[in-house]
């Protein structure tokens, strides 16, 4: 689930945006921002590590990203500033590398708990990809899962100090979704994203916040909620 996506949304764009949110200063990532870290935390901004071109790469690569490939990250310090980096999508854990983790079962996963207490932040995406399995041996068939009622989903993440993250993934929201996956990423209001990325919030209210997008359900358990009332469109690609 959720293991491509699309993001055309700028540095600039996200920093206006979290300005809205958060009322507070940002930093807008520049050649300058990545080279000269020179402290452990931030040692991979460098170009060296990070790769040349990287601002291109991001661009380029906009409309079709996949784990390995590079986003903006937005996220807070200690001081209340909010900082927007590249970071590579996946997390390596046991020689593996993971993409996505389950929010609903966060606090039993000691590695990503950890990181939920400092290391919490949010990518911005104008949509993501999702196949619908047709039955065995048939073709899948490609949606774009897109946002109606803005530009952008907001999606948390959780990320390490070499640079890479992983997106928090829940239950679908709506019938919609459910029938194409059973997964999808967290999408998160503006005061979710307030309460998420706020490093003075502790990990258990952060993610406790990230549990009421959880959805609603019929007596029968079944989801009581349409694609409409969570302003997202479900297309078709192929």
């Amino acid at each position: 689930m959720c293991g491509r996506a699309r993001s055309n949304i700028r540095p600039v764009d996200i920093r206006r945006i979290l300005d809205n949110v958060l009322n507070a200063n940002t930093m807008e990532p520049s050649a300058s921002n990545h080279s000269n870290h020179t402290s452990p935390e931030d040692h991979f901004y460098n170009s060296a590590i990070m790769g040349e071109n990287w601002e291109e790469r991001i661009v380029n690569s906009a409309d079709d990203l996949s784990p390995g490939m590079m986003m903006y990250v937005a996220f807070m310090d200690d001081k209340q500033m909010i900082h927007i980096k590249p970071m590579l999508w996946g997390i390596t854990m046991n020689k593996l590398n993971l993409f996505n983790t389950q929010v609903e079962v966060l606090d039993q996963k000691p590695m990503y708990w950890k990181l939920a207490t400092k290391n919490r932040g949010v990518v911005f995406v104008d949509g993501y990809y999702e196949w619908k399995s047709n039955g065995r041996g048939k073709p899948k068939t490609k949606y774009l899962v897109s946002p109606t009622q803005s530009d952008y989903f907001i999606l948390p993440v959780l990320f390490n100090n070499t640079g890479k993250f992983a997106v928090l993934t829940q239950d679908p929201v709506c019938n919609e979704v459910a029938l194409i996956h059973h997964r999808q990423p967290v999408i998160l209001s503006h005061q979710q994203t307030e309460t998420w990325i706020r490093i003075q919030n502790d990990a258990k209210t952060a993610w406790s916040n990230l549990l009421l997008s959880r959805l609603p359900t019929d007596k029968d358990g079944q989801i009581d909620a349409t694609a409409a009332e969570h302003g997202i469109q479900c297309c078709i690609l192929s």
